[in-house]
């Protein structure tokens, strides 16, 4: 039965569904933290309260490695990276993925429509709409999208695993913050007993995991992108950037182009009319508080050291090294925020291939 539902503030109806109270779904017993959502934690289900005005907003989520077992990876190892956005259709919530590599056209011309026919997002998840806030929020249960084997956010591939334990895994935590929210999640992957013997990499890895288990840890940061994009700059084939790549069947040519474009950071000058500025913000890179304490003014050294190149684009004080504050709870080398150099053991000697 198709179901259609109804909206008002008070009270909501919904036919073929009927929605709970807002105080039925988010009881007293909540533990809740504000953010660009806010996160409820009621027992071991966790809810996303979302805000009417961030829904269709691009978001980052970013997957990393936060701990792995032995010789399958680093912590910090990315795993996956992508845009995601949350739409209200009817009574569900739908986590939709987008890619920033899809095929472009201006809006104003005819091709734009059979453009936009290529680039549908994909649907990651499906939400049921729990109940709305007293303000019009929109409410759901999203503990199923850590506890389940999301194939977007999943090391599975990256491990070679064969199977996924859902009663093995399970959410470490989840915070929010005011553009971000971080979640650790514990998973556990199995591979078969009869499966070939995982190869040495000689970097202290191995290729896959070994037949039996291997339960490690993941980190998704979800990060609100600005509402203002950052103007972007084509990248030229001299000098050695990295790039995204886009097809712009705009062009007068009898040929879509590839237009690639530098991957950079977004800096801007406080003065602009100076030919020499301070920034409006740094760039802020931090310290590992995993590296040794002697070596780290050589790292940090090491960052600065950027600083005059980046004075000939016209940036004074553009790149700032820092360390992790003493003390400092909330803060996370995995967290999105951040940017980090990180150190990492390398078990066993190194082995370069010889030409």
């Amino acid at each position: 039965m198709e179901r259609v539902c109804l909206l008002f503030l008070v009270p909501v109806f919904c036919f073929g569904q009927e929605l709970k109270d807002y105080a039925a779904v988010i009881s007293s017993s909540a533990k809740t933290q504000d953010g660009v959502f806010r996160v409820h934690e009621v027992s071991a289900t966790i809810y996303y309260e979302i805000p009417r005005s961030e829904l269709g907003k691009p978001f980052l989520w970013w997957t990393r490695i936060a701990r792995a077992p032995s010789m399958l990876g680093y912590g910090n190892e990315p795993v996956a990276s992508q845009m995601v956005a949350w739409e209200l259709h009817k009574n569900r919530v739908l986590l939709l993925r987008g890619t920033l590599d899809y095929p472009v056209a201006d809006p104003n011309l005819p091709i734009a429509r059979a453009v936009a026919a290529t680039s549908n997002p994909t649907i990651i998840m499906s939400f049921p709409v729990q109940t709305y806030s007293p303000d019009g929020n929109v409410v759901i249960d999203v503990t199923s999208l850590f506890t389940t084997d999301v194939p977007e956010f999943s090391a599975r591939a990256q491990l070679k695993g064969q199977g996924f334990d859902a009663s093995r895994s399970f959410i470490e935590r989840v915070t929010a913050f005011p553009s971000n929210i971080e979640a650790e999640v514990t998973y556990t992957y199995t591979a078969l007993a009869d499966r070939p013997q995982p190869e040495d990499l000689g970097t202290g890895l191995v290729s896959s995991m070994a037949p039996g288990s291997a339960s490690l840890v993941l980190h998704h940061s979800m990060l609100r992108l600005p509402d203002q994009p950052m103007r972007p700059r084509l990248a030229d084939a001299r000098v050695g950037f990295m790039t995204r790549e886009r097809v712009d069947f705009s062009m007068p040519t009898n040929r879509a182009p590839v237009r690639r474009f530098a991957a950079r950071w977004r800096l801007e000058k406080k003065d602009p009319s100076a030919a020499i500025s301070d920034p409006a913000k740094p760039i802020e890179i931090y310290v590992d508080p995993a590296t040794p304490s002697k070596w780290v003014r050589y790292v940090k050294q090491g960052i600065e050291d950027w600083r005059p190149a980046l004075e000939g684009a016209g940036f004074r004080n553009a790149i700032v090294a820092r360390e992790v504050p003493s003390g400092d709870k909330d803060w996370s080398a995995e967290d999105a925020r951040y940017t980090v150099v990180n150190w990492q053991p390398l078990i066993g000697p190194l082995r370069l291939p010889v030409r």
